[in-house]
């Protein structure tokens, strides 16, 4: 099976997202920014997900729980029942009646997508540590 079709698609997608993830952050809900990330999903339990991101405080990978708002925009899943642990994804959020709630993910696939690789690539230009596992 040729793949190639689903990660130039995937390439696309990412470069129309850059330079929203170019900007710092835009106005969010409740006149609070939205915030831009990435991680691994780690676990899910609607509204509640877990997320494995890099924190630059401690230095490490660290496991973060957010809220899904109920109207969270999904790209490449048709439902959050479809997000399962080990997707790749990036992320908006905006705090939310003092929860950290996401509005809209970008879900990847470690095997298929381009998401790992831009996010390394991001990782080099604000020169943050990659990750192990990163695909070259």
């Amino acid at each position: 099976m040729n793949n190639k079709p689903i990660v130039y698609r995937n390439i696309i997608k990412v470069l129309l997202l850059i330079p929203l993830l170019m900007v710092s952050s835009v106005q969010g809900a409740e006149g609070t920014d939205a915030i831009y990330y990435h991680g691994d999903v780690v676990g899910i339990a609607p509204p509640h997900i877990v997320i494995s991101e890099y924190n630059l405080d401690q230095d490490k990978k660290i496991n973060v729980t957010y809220v899904l708002d109920a109207k969270v925009t999904l790209e490449n899943r048709k439902s959050t029942s479809d997000i399962k642990p080990g997707d790749s994804i990036m992320f908006s959020y905006v705090i939310k009646g003092g929860k950290d709630t996401i509005g809209s993910l970008l879900i990847g696939d470690k095997e298929k997508d381009s998401i790992r690789v831009w996010a390394d690539s991001l990782k080099r230009a604000l020169n943050m540590p990659l990750e192990k596992e990163s695909v070259q």
